[in-house]
């Protein structure tokens, strides 16, 4: 596997972590730290920037998702569901594309 796969793959399962329910904390990369000087600390951080990417795209499209049907909600009458103000968290990983 080479690089770029390597980090498509933690990508995909950072998105499938989000979706099984796991916080951002819960990297499973976080408690593989290599050490300082080590030479693979730099392929390790891009790793865990990948989980991270891919946890923080599917939590966006949730909220998407989410506000999208609040919004429906309200306005034919139906919930009463609030809709959420802001998504700057949500789409701060998005700007750094």
């Amino acid at each position: 596997m080479n690089e770029m796969e390597a980090i498509l793959d933690w990508q995909q399962r950072g998105i499938t972590a989000r979706i099984l329910g796991y916080s951002h904390e819960q990297n499973p990369l976080l408690m593989q730290l290599p050490e300082r000087s080590d030479d693979r600390l730099q392929h390790w951080q891009q790793l865990v920037d990948a989980w991270g990417f891919g946890w923080e795209i599917e939590d966006a499209a949730r909220s998407l998702s989410t506000d999208g049907f609040k919004r429906d909600h309200e306005c034919n009458g139906t919930g009463g569901a609030k809709k959420r103000s802001g998504h700057a968290p949500a789409f701060s990983a998005l700007r750094a594309i």
